[in-house]
């Protein structure tokens, strides 16, 4: 491949009033993205390549690195496209997110998104816990992750990973008897999940049920966890691209009564799922479970980004 020089973008600064910032029509290595922020786990020394999806000639894109320590840089393709090369991480054996952690701002017009690149470290005593890889037509292949995102306090697990979602919610339940606030803790979470639970939020937000979050039972599932919950052998949940959640706007612990019966239980999860399947936001490039629990939370709904359609009830 031919080699390229570094290009020196047109600075980009995070706008200053909210009326200012709005999520940009962009793709990231091919999978879009819609929101003001978003996350991506460490790319291991391959490239980012960003393109603008619909953009005016007068106004290219442009790209600043925010993290003074990134020691990445920036390569200018087109007017509307660049590539990221991440650099040589000093802080990568420890992983520390507030010194590691990329970010890439980027504008077009009045419009700026905020993309993180989540450190990772490589944790063997994780990844010896996954069954075999295996070879899949799907775009996320069933291939075992080396890296994760090691979290070492309290604080570093309360980042914003998106605009209405922290690190936090997806953290793996701890064992028993191992306290909640042990760490280092480790995670894995993929981009298009986000944007698919962002996605959630929007439609309830259309449709008259505005929510800060959605409460998530379960993320990120290290291999032991999925085996005694009963899990899939290959679990979307521990390739870091699956969620359990409800949406539990008055915070008592249960799937609200979405569809206004009076009851809680997979008419909810319908009522959900119709609105999801429409629009501009639909589910059907992923798998979707919905469940009715005898727990508190009594109806959920799964999601993954696994790449084509599956359901299951």
């Amino acid at each position: 491949m031919a080699s390229a020089a570094q290009s020196t973008p047109q600075p980009c600064e995070q706008p200053q009033i909210a009326s200012a910032t709005a999520p940009l029509g962009l793709k990231i290595n091919n999978e879009p993205l819609t929101s003001t922020l978003t996350s991506l786990v460490d790319t291991d020394s391959k490239p980012l390549e960003i393109e603008l999806i619909a953009a005016t000639k007068d106004d290219p894109l442009r790209i600043t690195l925010a993290n003074p320590k990134d020691s990445g840089y920036l390569i200018q393709s087109s007017s509307t496209s660049w590539s990221y090369w991440p650099g040589f991480r000093s802080s990568r054996s420890k992983a520390n997110l507030n010194e590691g952690t990329s970010l890439i701002d980027i504008c077009h017009g009045d419009l700026h998104t905020r993309v993180q690149v989540l450190p990772t470290r490589f944790e063997a005593s994780i990844s010896d816990k996954y069954p075999p890889s295996y070879g899949s037509p799907l775009p996320h292949r069933y291939e075992t992750p080396n890296n994760f995102i090691q979290v070492n306090s309290a604080a570093e697990a309360e980042r914003q990973i998106s605009p209405h979602f922290k690190l936090r919610q997806f953290l793996p339940k701890q064992p028993k008897g191992k306290a909640p606030d042990t760490w280092p803790q480790w995670a894995l979470i993929r981009m298009p999940l986000l944007e698919k639970l962002e996605r959630v939020v929007a439609v309830l937000a259309e449709n008259d049920k505005p929510t800060p979050t959605l409460t998530i039972l379960s993320g990120y599932r290290l291999p032991n966890h999925n085996g005694r919950v009963g899990g899939a052998t290959y679990s979307r949940h521990m390739y870091g691209d699956a969620a359990d959640f409800i949406v539990d706007r008055d915070n008592d612990g249960k799937m609200d009564d979405l569809n206004g019966d009076n009851k809680v239980n997979r008419a909810d999860l319908r009522w959900l799922l119709r609105r999801l399947s429409n629009g501009t936001t639909p589910i059907t490039a992923g798998g979707t479970g919905a469940y009715e629990s005898h727990g508190q939370a009594e109806a959920f709904l799964h999601l993954d980004a696994r790449g084509r359609a599956f359901y299951w009830q």
